[in-house]
């Protein structure tokens, strides 16, 4: 019931170590699972002996640990648990959660290689976990999965609300799986409008839940959840199908010219499905226009595979459909990709927007995302503009389209084209 690369009890083994020492220990003894990223992936990238290297010296990190009282395993791949029993780690669990965070992350060096360790850390009082070996470990992976909504190198303690939430998110993804086929999810359409004249030149198409008990639902409340089981491929597989249909059928109303709307492709879309494919045969079905459709995809697509990722957007545009980047300059990009990568449109994303006026940084990174787009020869649009004076600043330099609240909030349908076929103008332009 041993770990061969860390020499670690793996799962059953902790489980067993564990259940002889709860009926003694102390009610703030605590159960800590976490887990240390970037560690199977090493083998990939480093290859296997550097792998094992480095599993071993986790495993002796934690080996250490047990001298103060703790029992330590492997529980799967990346997953490590720790108990700790006793002051030897601090006084309170708090305390035992900084020491046992600072013991693991730094950086290991390994036969004149190195890698650095992040973790993300649950944890759980047997005082409110119980004693029961199965269940205090199933709280501690309940905590930990609401440090990892956090954020890398997050932490949380299980408690009521951490098993509220849990219930609640099954109940929310059991109701996730039906309701595609429940017909429960609709578009709702924002514009995206000429910064100086107000003219809707465009729109963005956002996918609303309109839960039968709890109503419409934004997609904060349900879309993370989408992407961490999968189930974001077809319900968005269903948002550009549904916004190529409501195109069409724009088109064949002859009541006003359509704009172009934009679709949201996840990264697990982009990653797991063939895209290029899914937009053909939705092009197909509908008869829409290609220059009508504007696919956009996040920062986050530069952490994948780069060739096939440069292939996927070529294949896209070679449909004539055109790419945005969007959430620009809050992660991942790189100005090579951005050149290799052939995008149509960069989208600034609306927390340097919101400070454009009160922070020099924000103000630069603006002006810098713009004097760039002009030299790659790709639009930009402005996102989550709330106020007259950021679409003043914006105005000022040079940015020509943006989006928010200062103009409209998502529309139904309906709404959305009825503004546009009135040519209504979303900025209040001063009198001559």
């Amino acid at each position: 019931m041993q770990d061969s690369q860390t020499g670690l009890p793996n799962r059953e083994g902790f489980l067993a170590e564990l259940a002889t020492r709860l009926p003694s220990a102390d009610p703030d003894d605590c159960l800590f699972a976490f887990d240390i990223v970037g560690l199977a992936e090493l083998k990939e990238i480093r290859g296997p002996d550097l792998s094992h290297a480095a599993f071993a010296a986790v495993g002796t990190q934690l080996a250490e640990l047990c001298e103060h009282g703790c029992i330590a395993g492997r529980m799967d791949s990346e997953r490590f648990c720790v108990f700790v029993q006793g002051a030897g780690m601090g006084e309170t669990p708090e305390e035992r959660l900084r020491t046992l965070t600072l013991r693991l992350s730094h950086e290991y060096q390994l036969s004149g290689d190195s890698f650095s360790v992040r973790m993300t850390i649950g944890a759980v009082r047997v005082a409110d976990g119980g004693r029961d070996a199965e269940a205090l470990i199933q709280a501690a992976e309940l905590a930990h999965g609401a440090a990892r909504r956090r954020g890398l190198s997050s932490s949380a303690f299980f408690n009521t609300q951490v098993q509220s939430d849990a219930h609640e998110r099954v109940r929310l993804y059991e109701s996730l799986q039906k309701a595609i086929a429940a017909d429960e999810f609709v578009l709702e359409f924002q514009p995206k409008v000429d910064l100086a004249s107000g003219e809707i030149v465009g729109g963005e198409a956002l996918v609303r839940w309109q839960h039968p008990e709890l109503g419409k639902l934004p997609p904060s409340r349900f879309i993370p959840l989408a992407e961490e089981s999968g189930l974001i491929v077809p319900i968005g597989n269903w948002v550009m199908a549904e916004a190529m249909r409501f195109l069409s059928a724009w088109e064949r109303e002859g009541k006003g010219r359509p704009v172009p709307i934009s679709v949201n492709v996840s990264n697990a879309q982009f990653d797991r499905e063939p895209v290029d494919r899914t937009l053909t045969e939705c092009l197909k079905a509908t008869g829409v226009r290609p220059e009508l459709v504007i696919v956009e995809l996040t920062e986050s697509v530069f952490s994948l595979d780069f060739n096939e990722t440069v292939k996927k957007i070529n294949r896209i545009r070679d449909l004539g459909l055109k790419v945005s980047l969007d959430d620009f300059g809050t992660g991942y990009s790189s100005l090579s990709y951005l050149n290799l990568m052939n995008f149509d449109e960069l989208k600034i994303d609306g927390s340097f927007v919101r400070r454009i006026s009160s922070d020099l940084v924000s103000h630069s990174i603006v002006d810098m995302t713009l004097r760039l787009s002009r030299t790659l020869n790709v639009s930009v649009t402005a996102e989550g503009i709330e106020t007259e004076d950021q679409r003043l600043a914006l105005v000022a330099l040079g940015c020509v389209t943006g989006q928010g609240y200062l103009f409209a909030r998502s529309l139904p349908p309906e709404e959305f084209k009825a503004m546009v076929a009135r040519r209504r103008r979303l900025v209040a332009l001063p009198q001559a």
